[in-house]
């Protein structure tokens, strides 16, 4: 049971996140978040987002999304309005994005510098079985 603890998602499963710096050239298109790349089997779970908009542009957008293109986390964000800080909490449990899916930040044009913060953890969904193997010595069939 988590009690909304935010690290014991992490701890219990494999912690993720970073810190990503765009340069004024910002996001053009879709691109794959550094740290953020889906594994077959396991889920990514966004918990915290944090972008703050060292370079504005009129009129430019962001959004947050998965790579199987079925679900927009957040967004469109304005990013027009440099020094401007934007943040959302989405729980200790996170959003969960689709099984193996990434996690990507799009851009409507570019001419955005931003630093983009976020946490997050990878937890397993299923798959392949492990087995059920019986200790050394032990006598019968597995449950």
């Amino acid at each position: 049971m988590s009690g909304g603890d935010y690290r014991w998602h992490r701890k219990v499963n494999q912690a993720m996140g970073g810190t990503i710096v765009y340069g004024a050239t910002g996001v053009s298109g879709t691109a794959v978040v550094s740290g953020a790349t889906g594994v077959t089997n396991f889920g990514i779970h966004v918990q915290i987002v944090d972008i703050h908009i060292t370079t504005g542009a009129s009129g430019v957008t962001w959004a947050l999304l998965d790579s199987s293109g079925s679900n927009q986390i957040w967004g469109p964000l304005a990013m027009d309005l440099a020094g401007t800080s934007l943040h959302y909490d989405f729980g200790d449990a996170g959003v969960q994005l689709p099984t193996g899916a990434s996690l990507q930040i799009s851009g409507s044009a570019s001419g955005v510098g931003a630093t983009f913060t976020w946490e997050g953890y990878r937890a397993y969904k299923g798959g392949a079985s492990v087995g059920n193997f019986l200790a050394s010595g032990a006598s019968g069939s597995p449950p």
